[in-house]
Parts: structure tokens; C-alpha cells; sequence
């Protein structure tokens, strides 16, 4: 039972080792930030530039989930290891 535990415990984890990389491409955003680039250059130069501001960080929030779901899975096996 224990060997199923940690077999389990251990796939979560490449799960969330391969698909975090993944969800972290965005283009969009990319392609965003090219496009406010190009227009900073063609800005006057007399024009105060905009602050810009930190990104959301949509990756971060799924590495925040993996990790809640990791400790409650660890909790949860040694619950049953327990018994």
C-alpha cells in the first residue's frame, strides 16, 4: 500500500513538473509586449513614460494549486498509511 502511495506522489509530481513549462507559454502576451515596445519607440520623446506594471502570473497560481494539492495528498496518504 505504501509503494502505491509513493508511486502516485511521485507521478503528481512529473505531472506538475511537465505541465507547468506548458501553461506558461503564452503568445499572446508575448506578442503584447512587442507591440508596446514598437510604440514606446515611436513615442515623442518629450512624453512621460507610462510605469508599467508587473505581469498577473498565471503560472504561479497554477505552481500554488499543484503545491495545495500536493500537501493534501501527502496528508491524505499518511492517513492511510497510517491505518
Amino acid at each position: 500500500m505504501r509503494r502505491l502511495i509513493v508511486i502516485l506522489a511521485l507521478a503528481a509530481v512529473v505531472v506538475m513538473v511537465a505541465a507547468v513549462p506548458a501553461m506558461a507559454q503564452d503568445d499572446k502576451a508575448a506578442r503584447k509586449a512587442a507591440r508596446q515596445a514598437e510604440k514606446a519607440q515611436k513615442a515623442p520623446a518629450n512624453d512621460a513614460p507610462k510605469k508599467a506594471t508587473p505581469g498577473t502570473g498565471g503560472a504561479n497560481v497554477a505552481l500554488l494549486g499543484g503545491g495545495v494539492l500536493l500537501v493534501g495528498g501527502g496528508i491524505v496518504a499518511a492517513r492511510i498509511a497510517r491505518r
